[in-house]
């Protein structure tokens, strides 16, 4: 049985206004993906690292639940 993102309980709607992500629909069923942004400083550069939840859409489908067929051989 494939599933996609817009029925899957491990995604959810950000709510956040602050957040990069918000609005966006987000995968929480692995962690989220840290990654690191050069910063100025006075003493030069610093790393920032950023850790952001995959974003996926209603359409997606979900490789946790994806038995190799397609939705199209299931049915028959």
């Amino acid at each position: 049985m494939t599933t996609h993102c817009d029925s899957c309980i491990w995604s959810h709607l950000s709510l956040d206004p602050q957040s990069q992500q918000g609005g966006q629909m987000l995968c929480k069923v692995n962690p989220p993906v840290p990654f690191a942004i050069g910063a100025p400083t006075a003493q030069g550069m610093a790393v920032q690292v950023l850790n952001l939840w995959p974003t996926v859409t209603k359409n997606d489908s979900c490789s946790l639940y994806d038995d190799g067929k397609d939705e199209f051989e299931s049915v028959q």
